[in-house]
């Protein structure tokens, strides 16, 4: 991976440090040093003043000259994602939001052979297939719009697809290491794709599909620097410790509203982890209705409590018996609402979803 890499100016006036352009009278470009070919590229933009109907940025890739090249154009009102060979353009995908001046946006693009995809503040915008242009440089620019480009970088992606046969050699849990270095993409036969960080790499089964072969599942050492494009997935057998639990039409349920706490846990001992569940409080018998998610539990004096009632949720670490808050968030859950929640656990960051 290169983090803030070295911007090389074309045309306009940029500044260094937050790379700044502040010319609104004509195109203003500078280009990352390199050419790349499967990448991800990051960058934040705030687009600042414009002497143009409408403030304009561009993140252009994989550009051979100015008539071969990928445009993903960044507008006030929409963006737009462009094709161009022999200096004929395609859109790929065009989508309409709002996006004031001055208000800061993450973007990525990832460009991994003839997949592509853009995000905008975590939001996939264009998932598209196109294999016209295999490698070139990447390039920001600006029309007539003063524009900031913050937390630049690019990390290439180092290519190992998957055949059906090479999967079907694999036997379930077995221990992917050496063979797949960091940095590698592997593509299962349903094709979703998963970056290889450190660590160990197990295959697990793909409740989507329920087949022998299973698909690659990683923990990636940066959540937003190592993501999986798509992940896999698995429903695990819950086993009951206090309570009144059933299992009816393939979901989990809790019935018992008169016991102080009712618990299940999961069969296994998690380390670096991402759990994902939907919880749905039915009613209840105290003042708010009440569920948690305890991860990394040693034992009741040692977790994580993930507190979730009705009007707010809590997040606690638990040492010695000493409750310490470590955030805190207030929103409104009426009974009867499935809500999704997801717990990345890596080293000594947590995020909760």
């Amino acid at each position: 991976m290169e983090e803030n890499p070295g911007l090389i100016p074309l045309t306009g006036e940029w500044n260094s440090g937050v790379v700044t352009q502040n010319n609104i009278t004509d195109i203003a470009r500078t280009k990352i040093d390199g050419i790349y070919s499967d990448f991800i590229f990051e960058t934040k933009i705030k687009a600042e003043q414009t002497t143009y109907p409408t403030d304009c940025r561009y993140i252009n890739f994989r550009v051979k000259d100015e008539q071969n090249q990928y445009v993903l154009q960044i507008f006030g009102t929409h963006l737009n994602l462009y094709r161009v060979v022999n200096g004929n353009w395609t859109c790929l995908a065009e989508v309409s939001r709002t996006l004031p001046l001055n208000t800061w946006a993450d973007y990525k693009v990832v460009a991994n052979g003839s997949q592509i995809k853009v995000y905008e503040n975590d939001r996939v915008i264009a998932n598209v297939k196109d294999n016209s242009i295999s490698s070139g440089e990447i390039i920001l620019q600006t029309y007539k719009t003063q524009a900031s480009f913050d937390e630049t970088k690019v990390t290439t992606i180092k290519n190992n697809v998957l055949s059906d046969d090479e999967l079907s050699e694999i036997p379930e849990g077995t221990l992917l290491e050496a063979k797949y270095p960091n940095g590698t993409v592997l593509e299962d036969i349903n094709g979703n794709m998963y970056m290889m960080s450190q660590g160990i790499r197990r295959l697990i089964p793909d409740e989507t599909t329920f087949d022998t072969l299973g698909v690659i599942k990683e923990i990636p050492t940066d959540p937003l620097e190592f993501e999986k494009i798509n992940e896999g997935k698995r429903v695990y057998d819950l086993i009951p410790i206090s309570g009144q639990w059933s299992l009816k039409d393939g979901v989990y349920q809790q019935e018992n509203m008169t016991a102080l706490i009712s618990i299940a846990k999961l069969k296994e001992t998690y380390s670096d982890f991402i759990l994902k569940t939907r919880i749905k409080a039915t009613q209840t018998t105290y003042a708010t209705d009440c569920r948690y998610i305890n991860f990394r539990v040693k034992d009741e004096q040692n977790q994580y409590v993930l507190q979730i009632f009705g009007t707010h949720l809590n997040l606690y670490r638990v040492v010695n018996g000493n409750w310490t808050c470590l955030a805190e968030v207030s929103r409104t859950l009426p009974l009867g609402t499935w809500a999704e929640y997801k717990i990345v656990a890596n080293g000594d960051q947590i995020q909760v979803y």
